[in-house]
């Protein structure tokens, strides 16, 4: 609980920039209103928060409600929930926590919604978490990772990834497969000053020095500063074998890896701690990315399969093709998300009698899913989901797996020193 207070304590604003791509082009058109699904006279609502009007966080929930709306027609083209077409409440809170837990009650006492899928920002989960427990109504967690969101509690909570401490222990034990080329590294980190990138850095400092490791540098920037050249300096002085990077901005993500190249500085291995660092964007943003590590909840080489038979690499495809824009870890997470929120209502509502919104919780808590785009689903008492962190390697400007043993697809590419500028 010590280490939840102290990311607690450090609980600001997220911010993310991704790609403008404007969410007009992702959305289909809507349902004729002579169709029989339209007439069938029932509907099966989830709500959906996202914060579509944000400056720096738009191009990403448009990636994200462009696999939501993906996963509803598939759904609604196979019979719908319950036997009634499912259809998507979508309240927009603009990457602002306080208005997350204002949309949630919304959603929840006007819209009567019996599930509703969280924002991207921890901070904003967290408020709806706190809300939706309130109210007695499930909330389903498809990105955010604080460990607070599961941390605290809450018994209508459930989370599909794995958190921020699973993160770090992925990508520990990564090192650890890798000892014989690098035997004891020195790490430090660069992060950003947000709830999500602090409370990386401290589960790293705490992971690190449980393993053995020597943390030589933890330094906090500014995110949206145009300039990381001073933060660069005083860690390259430290000299540490592996950088680990944590920013929720895309844009931010790019701009530090290009100055860290731009220093003359090539750490021996970097490791990227969020979903800034799965990008298209990122994976062609230069050179100074090869061989770059991330965290990743899933990569299109990996041999999960949904409950259909369909890969990591059908998925793409099938989202590429409808959308002509690229699918990250982020999006596939909110597709596998919506078809889980959509199993749990559908049980819910073929069980008779009882609270509906009581038995889509009980659903989810009963939940086992053998096979999906994100391996196996099972929540925990505490509602958070087992998922396996991946560790994923830019070759080229694609990403590889490279682990856990018997998902990665490769083994990981270390530098030789010579050529690590130390």
């Amino acid at each position: 609980m010590g280490l939840l207070l102290v990311i607690a304590a450090a609980a600001v604003l997220v911010t993310n920039r991704f790609d403008e791509r404007t969410l007009s082009s992702f959305r289909p058109p809507a349902a004729d209103p002579a169709s029989p699904s339209a007439q069938a006279g029932c509907a099966a609502k989830i709500g959906v928060v996202q914060p579509e009007t944000s400056e720096y966080l738009k191009g990403v929930a448009t990636e994200i409600m462009g696999a939501y709306e993906l996963a509803r027609d598939e759904i609604n083209a196979a019979g719908g929930v319950g036997g009634c077409p499912l259809q998507l409440i979508v309240e927009d809170d603009g990457g602002v926590a306080e208005r997350s837990r204002s949309v949630t009650r919304l959603l929840i006492e006007q819209e009567r919604v019996p599930v509703i899928l969280s924002t991207l920002l921890s901070d904003g989960a967290l408020a709806m978490s706190a809300e939706a427990s309130k109210r007695g109504t499930p909330l389903l967690v498809p990105n955010s990772g604080s460990p607070l969101i599961t941390g605290l509690g809450y018994e209508w909570v459930f989370r599909l990834p794995a958190d921020q401490t699973a993160d770090i222990n992925s990508s520990l034990g990564f090192l650890a497969t890798i000892s014989t080329t690098l035997p004891v590294p020195t790490l430090a980190i660069i992060h950003e000053d947000s709830l999500t990138s602090v409370g990386l850095a401290t589960s790293l400092a705490v992971g690190a020095a449980s393993r053995g490791y020597s943390l030589v540098a933890s330094e906090q920037i500014k995110a949206g500063s145009p300039d990381f050249g001073v933060n660069v300096a005083r860690v390259k002085r430290t000299n540490p074998d592996v950088l680990f990077l944590a920013s929720t901005s895309a844009a931010d993500a790019i701009r530090i890896v290009r100055q860290i190249g731009e220093s003359g500085w090539r750490p021996r291995l970097m490791v990227g701690l969020s979903g800034a660092f799965t990008t298209s964007q990122f994976a062609s943003s230069g050179e100074q990315t090869e061989n770059f590590l991330a965290t990743a909840a899933w990569a299109p080489d990996v041999s999960w399969r949904d409950e259909s038979g369909r890969t990591g690499q059908d998925l793409l495809r099938v989202f590429q093709e409808r959308y002509q824009a690229p699918l990250s870890d982020t999006g596939v997470s909110a597709y596998v998300a919506l078809k889980v929120a959509a199993t749990a209502l559908d049980r819910a509502m073929k069980r008779p009698g009882g609270d509906l919104r009581a038995n889509v919780r009980q659903a989810l808590r009963d939940l086992n899913v053998e096979n999906s785009n994100i391996g196996p689903i099972r929540f925990d008492r505490r509602g958070q989901n087992q998922q396996k962190t991946l560790i994923v390697q830019l070759v080229g400007k694609e990403f590889v797996t490279v682990y856990p043993p018997g998902v990665g697809t490769r083994s990981a590419v270390v530098p030789p020193l010579a050529t690590s500028g130390r």
